[in-house]
């Protein structure tokens, strides 16, 4: 980067940077068959941003992420459980469950096992991102 003054430097908040990619990927799905040279420069802008997204978001939609990040960020307390499949009989995979009160947020795939390190990440990552103390409630 340089202090050139076509530049500008922006700061975003890490709840924000899964749906930023997301919009991003939109744009270069946009300008795939039209035009390449509008592709490659979309495409470069995506995986700038796309390099930053904290890998445990990947479980959720952006949208999610961005709704209980901000919550958790405001200082709301959390709760992270694996929630198994209601369907299956034979197995301890499931979900993914972020609860804060009466709203809960669920990974996209229910394959994860109890003791998954996605689960241990995510915790790991909100851990860091929270407030060192919650409003109210135990943090897991």
């Amino acid at each position: 980067m340089d202090n050139a003054r076509n530049k500008r430097r922006f700061e975003f908040d890490l709840a924000d940077i899964p749906m930023l990619a997301h919009a991003l990927s939109i744009e270069c799905g946009t300008w795939l068959g039209c035009d390449r040279a509008k592709y490659v420069r979309a495409k470069e802008l995506h995986d700038l941003v796309a390099a930053e997204v904290p890998a445990c978001s990947k479980h959720f939609d952006a949208d999610d992420w961005q709704d209980f990040c901000r919550r958790i960020l405001a200082g709301a307390a959390y709760e992270i459980v694996h929630q198994p499949r209601g369907w299956s009989w034979d197995s301890p995979d499931g979900e993914i469950v972020v609860r804060i009160e009466d709203k809960e947020w669920r990974s996209h795939r229910s394959d994860h096992p109890p003791e998954a390190e996605a689960i241990a990440e995510l915790r790991a990552f909100l851990e860091e991102y929270a407030p060192m103390e919650p409003k109210a409630g135990p943090r897991p």
